[in-house]
């Protein structure tokens, strides 16, 4: 994991600039959780990286922006050869606050102890179409109108492998602990409870009779700023009581808190940027990052944590920057697990065959890199790791009939 302050405050400290690659799954495939829980396995790089969903009034569009674009797009081809990576220019980057324009920011963090998973899908939970809970996000990125486009961006960055040994006491857990003392009786609570009273009435009674004695002396004002105090620190102690009742009383499912601690995790967020017209305002912001942030939602979980949106500012994000921003000052860390990311941003399935994401066309047969690395030189590859094409000298040499079947008319 980077502690590197510098990166943390000011982003890279190498001269280096993010490269933002486009993702267009294949139309044919299965495509399962666990290939992208590896996917995002083997990038989990130290640099960080972000998975972002682009949408306009086209459609929306699969982003992969990171440092190491050979790693990334090497893991990609390995997993989803028959997919579509193409790199976008700068001046392409959706990122990008043209002339004319102004922007709304809203962060997504997860909400919750960082043992505590959101709602995670299971692979057999995606086989029938429209039960990806990816789509809920990607219809509420298609309501849009020209000139208008959002951005939901995935900023990752590792925790590295040990980040999970404070928590593993919490996976061996029974789902109900009793935290009751021996002695606890339904006879006893109420002399306990009786106590606790007993003790605030004498103090309450103390202030007062202070108080009454200043009053007396003429020194009103005295009694008065104590009484603020009492009220002050009334008030205070029993939020700080509400908030640990709700903490304390809480219940977590240890078998998910196994499965998360168990695995690689990231420091995430979710930054969901509306890019309108300089003549639109704040409303038509609200009306467009809303949506986004109750699709997210839809990852809750009763037994786990949740997602907490923030306020909608204006601000435009900065492309090169993908460290999450952090909790602040009195906040927690926003940990997500692998198979967490992977729910939020995946490839949709061949089944749920939505307009709103673009496909690969036919199926390509890609042929082994050694065959085609010697011999006559006819290109380069599209996809993948760019690489020179060459027939081999005896394929020269021979005639051919090539016919293929692509499903988009005879070849």
């Amino acid at each position: 994991m980077n502690l590197n302050p510098i990166r943390r405050l000011f982003g890279n400290d190498d001269g280096k600039t993010p490269v933002l690659l486009a993702v267009t799954p294949p139309r044919d495939g299965e495509r399962t959780l666990l290939g992208v829980e590896n996917l995002l396995g083997s990038i989990a790089v130290p640099e960080p990286f972000s998975l972002e969903l682009a949408g306009d009034a086209d459609g929306v569009t699969l982003l992969a922006r990171c440092l190491q674009d050979r790693v990334v797009r090497g893991q990609i081809s390995a997993r989803y050869p028959q997919a579509q990576i193409q790199r976008i220019p700068t001046e392409d980057d959706p990122l990008n606050l043209e002339e004319g324009e102004q922007a709304w920011s809203m962060m997504l963090r997860a909400d919750g102890p960082e043992y505590a998973p959101l709602r995670t899908f299971r692979d057999d939970d995606l086989l029938d179409p429209g039960s990806d809970p990816l789509m809920a996000v990607l219809g509420a990125l298609s309501n849009l109108n020209e000139g208008e486009r959002v951005v939901a961006r995935l900023m990752l960055n590792s925790l590295g492998p040990d980040w999970s040994q404070g928590h593993q006491e919490k996976a061996h857990k029974r789902p109900v602990e009793d935290r009751r003392d021996p002695s606890y009786t339904y006879q006893t609570r109420p002399l306990q409870m009786d106590g606790v009273t007993m003790a605030v009435l004498g103090v309450g009674v103390v202030a007062a009779l202070r108080a009454y004695l200043w009053v007396q002396a003429g020194e009103t004002w005295k009694a008065v700023l104590m009484g603020v105090g009492v009220t002050a620190a009334l008030a205070a102690g029993g939020w700080l009581w509400h908030k640990w009742k709700k903490a304390h009383n809480r219940v977590y499912d240890p078998n998910q808190i196994k499965e998360k601690v168990s695995r690689i995790a990231f420091d995430g967020e979710i930054q969901v940027t509306a890019f309108l017209p300089e003549n639109t305002g704040r409303q038509r912001a609200k009306e467009l990052l809303e949506p986004v942030a109750a699709a997210f939602r839809h990852y809750d979980n009763p037994a786990g944590a949740k997602m907490k949106a923030g306020r909608i500012r204006p601000a435009a994000p900065d492309p090169e920057m993908l460290y999450p921003t952090g909790p602040g000052l009195f906040g927690r860390r926003s940990v997500l697990g692998v198979r967490e990311a992977a729910c939020l941003w995946h490839p949709p399935g061949a089944r749920d065959e939505t307009p709103l994401v673009a496909r690969a066309g036919a199926r390509v047969l890609l042929p082994t890199a050694r065959s085609v690395s010697g011999g006559a030189h006819v290109g380069d590859t599209t996809t993948g790791t760019p690489r020179k094409i060459h027939f081999p000298a005896d394929l020269l040499r021979r005639h051919h009939l090539y016919v293929a079947r692509t499903r988009m008319g005879k070849s």
